[in-house]
């Protein structure tokens, strides 16, 4: 979404669907028409700390545990400090 006013955030602000949304290719990439926003940095950062962006995260540690960039006791520790972030969102 376009949105020059830097002073109210867009209606879309901080939905990762929108600002990072998945290709036909299964990969995601920042939307072109969200480049122009000026909210564009703490919509992105906003949607990754949200419960969309930590499952995003949760299925980037089991992408990397499968290719062998990380081990088995990393990816513990990791899924279980998201899954408590998750946890700690759905209390709010």
């Amino acid at each position: 979404m376009t949105h020059k006013d830097s002073s109210s955030s867009p209606s879309c602000f901080g939905s990762l669907d929108i600002v990072f949304p998945v290709e036909e290719r299964g990969f995601r990439k920042i939307a072109d028409s969200c480049f122009s926003c000026t909210h564009l940095k703490a919509c992105l950062q906003k949607a990754m700390q949200g419960e969309e962006g930590l499952r995003f995260n949760e299925e980037r540690i089991d992408r990397a545990y499968r290719h062998g960039l990380i081990g088995a006791f990393r990816r513990w520790s990791e899924k279980k400090d998201l899954r408590r972030k998750i946890e700690e969102l759905k209390k709010k």
